[in-house]
C-alpha cells in the first residue's frame, strides 16, 4: 500500500502443484548410427488440464469493517509443446533406452482474486485480474520405447519443464479512510514455472519396423515370428534411484477463541515437497503364460522430500507491536516401502510392460513456527510445534523391465503413493490483553500425503526355475540367432526412420508439476 508507513501488508510464499491430465501427439525420426546406439529428433504438443487455486492472507471467513480477508491465486498450464534430441541405447530384446532435451514452450495463465469487508476497497467487496502469457524455456527427460508388431511401438516418457518466471500484479482502489494516506493497493504474483510429466504413448514408424529387423541373409527381410521368450520366474532384488515430488493440499488454521473473530488464519495450499529417492527391492515372478507374468515385489526407499511455505500475511516485520506476521510450515517424507502385486505383459522382445500396487509405509515429518513481534505471546510460550508420523496407505504405478546381460535386468518405473491424511497442533499462550477476550492461540494443521515417484533400477534373479546354463543364458528369453548378423549389416547402412504417434496420461494424479510462488500486496 503506497504511502502507508509500512506497505507491505503481506508475503506469503509456497509451492503451487497444478495437477490434471495431458493428451497430444509427437512426430519425429530415428538414425540407427550403430549396432546398440540410436540419434533421434522429436517434437511434440500436449493439451493440459492442469489447474490449482490457493488462499492466502488469512482467508477469513468474517473480520472487522474495512479489512482485507483473502487473496485467491488460481495457476493453470493450457497447453505446452517440445522440440527435443533423442540419443539411446537398444538393450538385446530391442527396447530402446533413451535421454532427450530440448526447447520448451507453453501457456500459463492466472487469476487473482481479493476479497474484503465492506469498507475497504473504494467501491464493493471485491476485486479480481487475469492474466496469460506464452513462455519459452527448456526440457530434459528420459524414457523407454519397446517394438510392438509390424511397425508400432510402445513408449513410457519422464519430462522435466522449465518455462521460467511468470510476474503479474494490479492495482485497486482503496477507501482513504483504512489506513490514510493511501489510496491505492498493488497485488502482485512472481512464480517460476516447473512442470514434471509422466506419459505413455503409442508410436507408429515409417519406411520400416520399429525395432531390429532379423535377417535370414543379406537382404533385410522379416523372419517368421518366434517363439515366446521363457523365463521371467524366480526371485530376484536389486537397487534403485529416482526422484519424487509430492501434491499435499494443506490447511493452515490460526484460532483465538474467546475473540470477536476467532478465526485469524485459514489458508489452503498445497505443499511440493521434492528430493532424491534411493532404495532396494526384492521380489518373486511367476511366468503363467507365454506372454503374461505375475509376481510380487517389496521395496524400502530411504527419501529427502521437503517443502517449506510461509503464509497468513508472513510479514518480516511488524507495523505495530503485539503482532502476528505468518506461519512458517514445513514437510518432510523422510523415508518409505511398499509391498505390490505385479502383472505384467511380455512384448515380442522379452521386455516385460506390468502394472503394480498394494500396501504402502512412511514417516512424514512437520514442523510448524509462528513470527510474531514481540509481546504477542506471553513469555516462554511455545512459538514453535515439531511432529513426526509412521502412515500406512496405498501405492499403484507401472513399469517397464528389460533385460540386459546374464541374468541382469533395467527397469523404470512409475508409482503414486498416497498415505491418508495427518493432522497436527499446538496452543501458545498470549500475552495479557494482546486480544480482548482471548488467552491462548491454538495453531492447526491438516494435510494429506500424496507421492509421485520416478525411479530407475537393475535387477539381479537369485535363482532360476532351471539351472541348466542354457537356460541361464535364456533366462529372459532366447534372443534371436540373426540378429547379430542384422546389426552387423545394419552399421554398415544405417538406416533414418520417422515416425509419428499420439500419447496421453488419463489422470489427474500422474502430472504433478512444482511452481514455486510468491505472492505480494503492497
Amino acid at each position: 500500500m503506497p504511502g502507508f508507513a509500512a506497505p507491505l501488508f503481506d508475503n506469503a510464499i509456497f509451492s503451487h502443484s497444478p495437477a490434471g491430465a495431458i493428451f497430444g501427439a509427437q512426430a519425429g525420426w530415428n538414425w540407427h548410427a550403430s549396432p546398440s546406439w540410436v540419434l533421434g529428433l522429436e517434437a511434440d504438443w500436449q493439451w493440459s488440464g492442469q489447474s490449482e487455486t490457493a488462499c492466502t492472507f488469512a482467508c477469513l471467513p468474517a473480520s472487522g469493517a474495512g479489512a482485507l480477508l483473502s487473496i485467491v491465486d488460481d495457476q493453470s498450464l493450457k497447453w505446452f509443446g517440445t522440440a527435443r534430441g533423442r540419443i539411446g541405447w537398444l538393450s538385446p530384446g530391442g527396447s530402446l533406452w533413451y535421454a532427450t532435451g530440448g526447447a520448451a514452450w507453453g501457456r500459463v495463465d492466472q487469476t487473482l482474486t481479493l476479497t474484503a469487508t465492506p469498507g475497504f476497497f473504494a467501491s464493493g467487496t471485491g476485486a479480481a485480474a487475469s492474466f496469460g502469457e506464452n513462455k519459452l524455456g527448456w526440457t530434459i527427460g528420459a524414457g523407454v520405447e519397446t517394438p510392438l508388431a509390424n511397425q508400432w511401438s510402445l513408449k513410457a516418457e519422464y519430462l522435466y519443464v522449465d518455462l521460467g518466471t511468470v510476474t503479474n500484479s494490479f492495482t485497486t482502489a482503496i477507501s482513504p479512510a483504512v489506513v490514510p494516506p493511501a489510496t491505492t493497493q498493488i497485488t502482485s504474483s512472481s512464480s517460476d514455472i516447473r512442470d514434471h510429466i509422466f506419459r505413455l504413448g503409442l508410436n507408429y514408424h515409417f519406411g520400416g519396423p520399429a525395432g531390429p529387423v532379423e535377417v535370414a541373409g543379406p537382404m533385410y527381410t522379416k523372419a517368421p515370428p518366434r517363439a515366446a521368450p521363457v523365463g521371467w520366474n524366480g526371485f530376484y532384488g536389486g537397487l534403485n534411484a529416482g526422484a519424487a515430488i509430492a501434491r499435499n493440499p494443506t490447511t493452515d488454521t490460526t484460532l483465538v477463541p474467546g475473540a470477536v473473530f476467532p478465526v485469524f488464519g485459514a489458508d489452503t495450499f498445497s505443499h511440493a515437497s521434492v528430493g532424491g529417492v534411493i532404495g532396494g527391492q526384492i521380489g518373486w515372478n511367476w511366468r503363467v503364460a507365454p506372454t503374461w507374468v505375475l509376481g510380487a515385489e517389496a521395496d524400502w526407499q530411504w527419501a529427502h522430500q521437503t517443502d517449506s511455505a510461509c503464509v497468513s500475511e508472513c510479514l518480516s516485520f511488524g507495523f505495530q507491536p503485539a503482532t502476528l506476521l505468518g506461519l512458517i510450515d514445513e514437510q518432510t517424507i523422510k523415508w518409505f516401502g511398499t509391498a505390490r502385486g505385479r502383472f505384467g505383459w511380455v512384448s515380442p522382445g522379452g521386455t516385460l510392460w506390468y502394472a503394480t500396487g498394494g500396501l504402502a509405509w512412511g514417516r512424514v515429518e512437520d514442523s510448524l513456527a509462528l513470527v510474531t513481534t514481540p509481546g504477542f505471546v506471553a513469555p516462554g510460550a511455545a512459538t514453535t510445534a515439531s511432529f513426526s508420523h509412521d502412515r500406512i496407505g496405498w501405492t499403484m504405478g507401472a513399469g517397464v523391465e528389460a533385460p540386459l546381460v546374464d541374468k541382469w535386468s533395467v527397469k523404470a518405473e512409475y508409482l503414486y503413493v498416497d498415505l491418508g491424511s495427518v493432522t497436527d497442533s499446538f496452543t501458545s499462550a498470549l500475552a495479557p490483553g494482546v486480544v480482548r477476550g482471548a488467552t491462548f492461540q491454538t495453531t492447526t494443521t491438516d494435510y494429506s500425503v500424496h507421492d509421485h515417484i520416478v525411479r530407475f533400477g537393475n535387477q539381479l534373479p537369485y535363482r532360476l526355475t532351471h539351472s541348466s546354463n542354457a537356460c541361464r543364458r535364456r533366462s529372459f528369453g532366447a534372443r534371436p540367432r540373426l540378429r547379430v548378423a542384422e546389426r552387423a549389416s545394419r552399421a554398415g547402412r544405417s538406416e533414418p526412420r520417422a515416425f509419428f504417434g499420439s500419447g496421453s496420461f488419463p489422470t489427474s494424479q500422474w502430472a504433478a508439476p512444482a511452481i514455486p510462488s510468491k505472492a505480494l500486496t503492497a
